[in-house]
């Protein structure tokens, strides 16, 4: 009975089913949009997001086809970076194939046993210098401090291509070069350095560089030298003509090394020792080994001694030995007879 009572006053026309709308094409794809909007904006911004770094990497990134460290204690201004990429490409090819070649510099400030040194900025440098070693990006470092770097590292490898043993980490001079014996580092035009963001120096860039020495990884597992291997090329072509220095020791205080040398053709001569010991050296001559020409215990490089003088055709005879009292002069280090480079004293 309830059933007829709500239903008895009911229009018949309202019980027929609704005639369903029938949308254009048009209405249908504003429908679409206003559902599902939010969703192509953020699938396009992820598309675009990775888009660009896929393009960004593999098409517009430059890559190296060399990686060279410079590890020092303070900062290498932009200027110097720059030249010091530039003339480095010009003695590599073109490994990755892409038509040019580029030397990319990767620059670690740390200071290596000093207390007064910026802790935040070691910190960042030991990091990154971590990161490169470990993953075996530089091939060839230039150092401004060799014997920490292969203190606190042991990366370099003996300049005759042996590996040293771990307890060689003394033995760096023979793992290096100094910039000033290699003649082609020596004579690459870098031009000068202004102030830039970070410091307000000025001065010649290759004199900045001539305190710096240069050596080369060694490659202890086979994946390190696959790594490795495009950057021998580059640095037999950068220490083509460097002259290997004469080693010696120093044994025992009290001791004396005796050296002579022939000069041809008169000029500018210059006599230095590098290494550890703390020496004094004396020179002699023409054909005297009493007549003394000059003696030196610390203009050199590292406080070592230096002679730089004039010297005519003869036979001249150099004097080596430890500072008198001092236990610090005894040990290893190197000697080297040449002629200085044009322009240099």
């Amino acid at each position: 009975m309830a059933s007829y009572r709500y239903e008895r006053d009911i229009d018949p026309k309202d019980l027929q089913p609704r005639k369903q709308r029938q949308y254009t094409r048009k209405e249908r794809w504003a429908n679409w949009w206003d559902y599902n909007l939010k969703w192509v904006i953020i699938i396009g911004i992820i598309v675009v997001f990775f888009g660009y770094n896929f393009i960004g990497q593999y098409f517009f990134t430059v890559h190296a086809d060399y990686n060279v460290a410079v590890v020092a204690p303070h900062y290498l201004p932009e200027a110097t970076q720059t030249a010091l990429q530039d003339a480095l490409a010009a003695y590599g090819e073109d490994l990755n194939g892409d038509g040019k070649v580029v030397v990319k510099l990767n620059v670690y400030t740390m200071n290596f046993g000093s207390d007064d040194s910026d802790a935040y900025l070691d910190m960042a440098g030991t990091t990154k210098l971590s990161t490169d070693i470990q993953g075996a990006l530089s091939s060839i470092f230039i150092l401004y401090d060799p014997a920490g770097f292969q203190s606190t590292t042991g990366t370099l490898r003996y300049l005759d291509g042996s590996l040293p043993q771990s307890d060689a980490d003394n033995d760096w001079w023979n793992m290096v070069y100094h910039w000033d014996d290699c003649p082609v580092l020596a004579g690459l035009d870098l031009g000068d350095y202004t102030s830039d963001a970070v410091q307000n120096d000025s001065g010649s860039s290759q004199e900045l560089l001539s305190h710096y020495y240069i050596g080369i990884r060694g490659a202890w597992t086979k994946d390190a030298d696959d790594l490795l291997s495009g950057g021998e090329a580059l640095w037999q072509a950068l220490t083509a003509g460097a002259a290997r220095r004469t080693r010696a020791r120093i044994g025992r205080q009290g001791e004396e090394d005796l050296y002579s040398f022939v000069v041809t053709e008169g000029g500018r001569h210059v006599v230095d020792t590098r290494g550890p010991p703390d020496l004094v050296m004396s020179l002699f001559g023409p054909d005297s080994e009493t007549a003394l020409l000059a003696s030196d215990d610390n203009t050199g490089v590292d406080d070592n001694p230096s002679i730089a003088v004039d010297l005519v055709p003869g036979t001249y005879f150099v004097r080596v030995r430890h500072q008198l009292n001092d236990a610090s002069g005894v040990g290893l280090y190197t000697i080297k007879v040449h002629r200085p480079r044009s322009g240099s004293r």
